[in-house]
Formats: structure tokens, C-alpha cells, sequence
């Protein structure tokens, strides 16, 4: 966030060694809702990794998989996101 001069924009953020628990474990979802006093049933996690979408379903949070990016070509429909995204414009286009 630094190197792209892009913190500004993000009220909170955790990475990988927020919390003792990685996921798939929701706990860095959950916390997220928490500290930002948003309903889990009111969220989204747009990830690219079946750990991403297995945290949200954890989580009850939606989630939107991105086929590019860390997936390394594995089948993220198999994890049930609500939408799949082949492109960040997609994306975009969604919101």
C-alpha cells in the first residue's frame, strides 16, 4: 500500500501475520467486520486463492473469485463464489 501511495485510501488493513490463525480460518475476516462494525451478511471477500473463498464461506461472508492471481490455475468455481471475475475491469463493473 506504501510503495503504490494507496494507504490513504484504506481505513484498516491486516496482512499474513495479523493473527495467529491463516486462513482458511475466518478469524481476519471476522475481525475485519468487527473493527469496522460491518455485518459479515453485508460483506464481500474478492479473492484469488481457494483459501480466500474458503475463509469467506467460514466467515458467511459472499465472496468473488478472481481467476488471476495466486490461484495457479485451480478451479475456483469448485468453491462456490457468487460471481467469478476473469479481469479487473469485470470486477469493477460489478459494484
Amino acid at each position: 500500500l506504501e510503495y503504490f501511495s494507496i494507504r490513504k485510501y484504506f481505513t484498516l488493513y491486516y496482512g499474513a501475520g495479523s493473527f495467529e490463525n491463516k486462513k482458511p480460518h475466518p478469524q481476519m475476516l471476522l475481525e475485519l467486520c468487527k473493527e469496522l462494525n460491518i455485518q459479515t451478511e453485508k460483506s464481500v471477500m474478492v479473492g484469488d486463492s481457494k483459501n480466500d473463498l474458503l475463509a469467506a464461506s467460514a466467515a458467511n461472508i459472499d465472496s468473488i473469485a478472481l481467476s488471476y492471481g495466486y490461484n495457479q490455475g485451480e478451479n475456483l468455481a469448485d468453491y462456490k463464489p457468487k460471481l467469478t471475475c476473469n479481469t479487473f475491469k469485470e470486477l469493477l463493473e460489478n459494484f
